[in-house]
Formats: structure tokens, C-alpha cells, sequence
């Protein structure tokens, strides 16, 4: 396990604070309100779902913040020189990305401090790289580039300076910053107010860090999903979807997933959000065989089969099919 190893994991930004934070208005929120999508909740929900999974196995988690509060909102410099003061053996920044406008950009981007071929803490690459395809794996959402390639940067190259990320430029310790995906793609944005969508990013990470240390990846394995409906595309100036991905697809919202097992005993429910995800989990699943059966209102219900196994998520992408509405030849 992970005893005797000590990780700082710190959730980029703080507080719900224009300023220094990014708010993207989602089908269900205005600007400003702080039920919708903001980065620095988004980045706290997946750090404090990390901290979980790593003490359950053991290590000593640093954070470096556990609430959203703009008092929580610490200078970059102070983060990494705790970082430091700590010696600890890995320092992971937990962001997601933006270009300013939804157009449809979607990939992860990873930074360690340095150039690229010259980082200042050497291990920093190693501990990129190994984060990489845990993160890249999520097939949830449409990838727009780098899923056949890395996009592992050292700052100083990616930003052409000589300054960096300032809660990158003063660590002595080995550690990288994480842009997860762009929440300013519309859909992502919906996807990143899911609970489980969030988690999701957690897992990845928790076993990221098991790869890199060694430890032994987890016994189990996970179910997620998403529903949709099959002849029912989103229109809605807040949903800007790319163009032939599943994201033209309507979420349906409430939808319900039962798990069964092999022979059909209910294991448990899940229940979609309504903010326009359709996303859907299932966790700590032991390897083996499956059933799952999906509802939603004015929908027909449809079940399918699934196989999980150990450390791995196992993607499910269910269409239900609304009678009342034709179906679109696509």
C-alpha cells in the first residue's frame, strides 16, 4: 500500500471568486451562482475524492485546501513551499482547462516546470507520463486531440517564458499540474456538475499514483456510463456540442440504472442528476459478469450485459429510444 508515502494534492484555485476562478453558465444556472459550474468547486470535488482513495490505501495526503472558500484561496508560492517544507513524494495541481470560448476543444494537458526536455525535478516527467493514459482513458467524453499522443509540456516551453506556473516554479519537490479537459466545451461543463463524473477523475488519478509507486491497483473494478436519447438531439444556446460526437445526443435527465448481477439479483440504483450529464456509476465492483437496466421517462426501457474487471473502468453508452418521436436516420 501506500504507507510511508506522503502526497500533496492541491485543487487549483478557491472560493466562488470571478477574479481568480472560472464560471461557465450551464441549461440550469446563471452566471454567478454557485449551484452551477465553477473550476474551483470542480477541482475540490475531484481532490477531496483523490484524498479518500488514497488514504484508504494508506498514504499521508496533504491538501491544500478542503473547502471552497475565497479565504481558502492561498498564493501559489505558499502552496509549493508547503509542498516543500513537507518533502513530499509527489505534488499533483488539479485544474481544468479553457480557451476563452466554446469551440469545442477538448483534450488533458499535463505541466511539469522546466522546459520540456529540462524539467527543474527530474521525476516530474516520469510522474506525467504515468498519468497520462489513466487520464486520456475516459471515453465519456469526445477527445479532440492527443488520443494517440501525449501533451506532457514542461511550462516554461508551452508558455514561452522564463517564469512558469507559479505553484509549479518554486517546487523542489516532484510533481506536475493536471488540466483534466476543457470546461469551457459546453457539454463538458454539464458533465463536470455530475458527482460521479468528477469521481471518475478521482479513480483515474488514484490509480495513476498506484502505477507510479508500485502499489497494488485495486481488487476492483468500475461500471459508468452515460444515457442518452437516441432520436432526441439537444438544442440549447448553452450546449454547443461538436459536431458528429455523442454529444448532439439528449441526457436524460433522472434516468435510472439498475445493477444486477449474472443471474439477475438487484445489486443497487443509480439515479442520473438532472443538470444535462446523463451520467451514471457504479463502484468497487468485484470482476465478473453484470446486468444493467436502464429507464427513463416517456422512454423504452432497454438492458444490457457488461463485463468488469480489476482497475479497470468498464464505459457503457446506453441510447433509449422516445416512441412518441421519429427516429433520425443518422
Amino acid at each position: 500500500d501506500f504507507q510511508g508515502i506522503k502526497i500533496y494534492v492541491n485543487p487549483g484555485h478557491g472560493g466562488y471568486d470571478g477574479a481568480n476562478d472560472r464560471n461557465i453558465v450551464t441549461i440550469p444556472y446563471a452566471l454567478n451562482d454557485t449551484l452551477g459550474f465553477w473550476e474551483s468547486y470542480s477541482n475540490l470535488q475531484k481532490g477531496l475524492a483523490l484524498r479518500d482513495l488514497l488514504q484508504a490505501n494508506g498514504a499521508t495526503v496533504i491538501m491544500s485546501r478542503t473547502l471552497n472558500r475565497d479565504v481558502d484561496d492561498r498564493s501559489l508560492s505558499e502552496i509549493a513551499e508547503e509542498a516543500n517544507a513537507n518533502n513530499v513524494d509527489a505534488f499533483l495541481s488539479i485544474h481544468s482547462n479553457a480557451v476563452g470560448t466554446n469551440t469545442g476543444t477538448n483534450y488533458p494537458l499535463l505541466l511539469f516546470h522546466g522546459t520540456d526536455t529540462e524539467p527543474t525535478v527530474a521525476a516530474s516527467i516520469p510522474m506525467a507520463q504515468a498519468a497520462w493514459p489513466r487520464l486520456i482513458a475516459n471515453q465519456l467524453t469526445p477527445w479532440t486531440a492527443y488520443t494517440t499522443s501525449s501533451n506532457i509540456r514542461g511550462d516554461l516551453s508551452f508558455y514561452g517564458n522564463t517564469s512558469g506556473l507559479g505553484v509549479l516554479r518554486p517546487l523542489t519537490v516532484p510533481g506536475f499540474l493536471a488540466e483534466c479537459s476543457f470546461h469551457d466545451y459546453g457539454p463538458e461543463a454539464h458533465r463536470l456538475l455530475s458527482k460521479d463524473y468528477k469521481k471518475l477523475d478521482a479513480v483515474s488519478l488514484h490509480r495513476y499514483f498506484c502505477d507510479y509507486f508500485q502499489v497494488d491497483l485495486p481488487s476492483t473494478g468500475v461500471i459508468a456510463g452515460s444515457i442518452k436519447g437516441f432520436n432526441e438531439r439537444i438544442k440549447n444556446s448553452k450546449y454547443v456540442y461538436k459536431v458528429g460526437t455523442d454529444d448532439q445526443w439528449l441526457p436524460l435527465n433522472g434516468a435510472k440504472v439498475k445493477l444486477m448481477n449474472a443471474a439477475g439479483d438487484s445489486l443497487d440504483l443509480c439515479q442520473v442528476d438532472t443538470l444535462y450529464n446523463g451520467i451514471f456509476a457504479f463502484y468497487n465492483l468485484q470482476p465478473g459478469s453484470y446486468k444493467l437496466h436502464f429507464e427513463a421517462v416517456n422512454h423504452e426501457a432497454k438492458d444490457t450485459t457488461v463485463t468488469v474487471t480489476a482497475a479497470t473502468t468498464t464505459y457503457t453508452k446506453m441510447w433509449l429510444v422516445n416512441p412518441t418521436l421519429p427516429v433520425e436516420e443518422v
